[in-house]
């Protein structure tokens, strides 16, 4: 009996010592795990802000000698973003291991991953981007139709090709985590938090300005077409208009002669009673808008009505 109760004693013990080591185990793997873990939406935020980066500073450069007389660069605009893209890398990647958007949102490649790992990425993406920029210029090198017909089938196939694998590649990334671009998968380099211990913090300060400025915007685009500003610009000018209305039968229509509206030469010149003469165009919108118009000038009330100037 004693023996007995001694090996399950014993057994018990191993028992619970496996489960504790296992536990251990578990946990430590865990705990890597969600140090190392880095959210999809982070690591595609980071490819759009390297986009973002390389547009502003394309443009930066273009503007820059848009007066100059420079107007080769044109031609040129995929080797200059080549060469700019290439330059953003050889700063970042290259040398902190990690690119400006991935510092931004506090994430690198892994401490292993070697530098010829990261030109290898940057040649994947840059390279493919500039032959497919470059693909018209090169079918055309061809002399015989035969031949472009041909390079531009061949091209064609090649693009389908790389965008279905971009396709199965993002559809694995959804559900992996890992590689967010088809380049990052030929290359194998995932990313990691800089400092494992700090979350990303998300701020709706900013958010929350943009949803009263848009409300707000939607309420303005809402109620002035309901404002009838004619109305107003006339009840305004009655108040600082001290002249009394004059009315003459005779209208001068001479080459001086300015529509109150436009300030311009009227065209269809038209009356409504008094002196001043009114473009066609004018006076009808005017009255369509503010059936009680009255001359701006002197202040006539028309009741609506207007007609061809007597030549």
């Amino acid at each position: 009996m004693y023996y007995v109760t001694k090996n399950v004693v014993n057994t018990c013990y191993t028992s619970s010592k496996i489960i504790f080591l296992g536990q251990v185990c578990y946990y430590k793997v865990m705990e890597e795990c969600n140090s190392s873990f880095v959210p999809r939406v982070t690591q595609l935020d980071a490819l759009e802000l390297d986009g973002e980066i390389v547009h502003i500073l394309k443009n930066k450069f273009m503007n820059s000698v848009k007066y100059s007389g420079v107007r080769f660069l044109n031609s040129w605009e995929p080797e200059l973003e080549l060469f700019l893209k290439c330059l953003l890398w050889k700063f970042s990647a290259a040398k902190s291991n990690a690119t400006f958007g991935q510092q931004l949102l506090g994430i690198k490649f892994r401490d292993e991953s070697s530098c010829k790992k990261v030109w290898l990425l940057a040649a994947i993406v840059f390279g493919t981007k500039y032959i497919h920029s470059r693909s018209i210029e090169v079918s055309n090198l061809a002399q015989k139709r035969e031949a472009k017909d041909i390079v531009h089938r061949i091209t064609r196939y090649i693009e389908i090709g790389i965008l279905i694998s971009k396709l199965i590649n993002f559809l694995k990334f959804l559900h992996e985590g890992k590689y967010p671009s088809l380049g990052h998968r030929v290359a194998r380099l995932t990313v990691v938090p800089i400092d494992p211990g700090k979350r990303r913090t998300v701020g709706y300060s900013f958010m929350t300005r943009e949803i009263l400025w848009h409300g707000f915007i939607e309420f303005l685009s809402f109620t002035l077409p309901l404002i009838n500003y004619h109305y107003i610009k006339r009840r305004v000018c009655r108040l600082f208009l001290n002249e009394t209305p004059v009315i003459q039968q005779r209208v001068k229509f001479t080459l001086s002669t300015q529509c109150p509206v436009c300030d311009q030469f009227p065209v269809l010149p038209q009356t409504i009673g008094c002196t001043h003469i009114y473009c066609y165009y004018c006076i009808a919108a005017t009255l369509t808008a503010d059936p009680n118009f009255e001359c701006t000038a002197c202040g006539h009330y028309p009741r609506g009505s207007f007609k061809p100037v007597e030549m």
